[in-house]
């Protein structure tokens, strides 16, 4: 995630590996026969600590809410990532995998998102 959000722009190609892992990660979740409102509950968990990382370590200054932005939005598409993971076997029933991976990422308005 922070490779994704941490670069100087959002980079298709890191963004497209995220959403890979995250989808990963919900598919373990979903053979662990976890709900999927623990992905939401992890995610969230995960945003937290890391603020609260940023800001003992640069205070609460524009840079730690610029990358704290960043960081959300990165984790907002895992979170997409790893629900529709936990969805694979249906997605694939129907054909939509893993297509809709690249659908989330297109459809998702990362700003400044580039073909890198």
């Amino acid at each position: 995630m922070a490779g994704a959000a941490l670069c100087s722009d959002f980079e298709r190609e890191r963004c497209r590996a995220l959403l890979a892992t995250a989808a990963t990660h919900g598919e373990h979740r979903a053979r662990q026969g976890f709900e999927e409102t623990l992905i939401y509950r992890e995610y969230h968990l995960l945003r937290r600590a890391l603020w609260i990382r940023m800001m003992e370590e640069s205070g609460d200054g524009a840079d730690a809410y610029y990358a704290s932005m960043r960081m959300d939005t990165v984790s907002t598409l895992a979170t997409a990532g790893a629900i529709h993971g936990m969805h694979r076997e249906e997605l694939e029933a129907q054909g939509r995998w893993p297509e809709i991976l690249e659908e989330i990422l297109t459809e998702w308005p990362l700003p400044g998102l580039v073909d890198r």
